[in-house]
């Protein structure tokens, strides 16, 4: 996948067959759709700003130098509350990539 399916500036810094980094710039008040991935777990690594990431009833902000991880197949969003831009890193590994978006459920 060339681009993500929701507004931001992304940078592919890695790609394979069962690896994917990429550096999100997510502007100020935005956010993802809830969505999952078939194979491959993510890692979300907060670089500047603030990243809200939520995952089932749960929600944690990670600020600069924090990370969080989803396994595959769990629906997860990733929101950017803040006024000012949030910069973070995807890290997709294990299985194929995919972004596959659909109806939050508990995980």
């Amino acid at each position: 996948m060339d681009t993500a399916p929701y507004q931001s500036h992304q940078e592919i810094i890695c790609e394979t067959p069962t690896v994917r980094i990429a550096e999100i710039t997510l502007p100020a008040h935005s956010d993802t759709p809830d969505h999952q991935h078939t194979e491959a777990e993510e890692i979300c690594y907060c670089l500047q700003g603030e990243l809200t990431c939520e995952i089932g009833n749960g929600r944690t902000v990670l600020q600069p130098g924090d990370k969080m991880r989803f396994a595959a197949t769990h629906h997860h969003r990733l929101r950017n509350l803040a006024s000012r831009e949030c910069r973070f890193l995807l890290i997709h590994g294990g299985g194929t990539f995919d972004f596959i978006a659909g109806s939050r459920t508990k995980s």
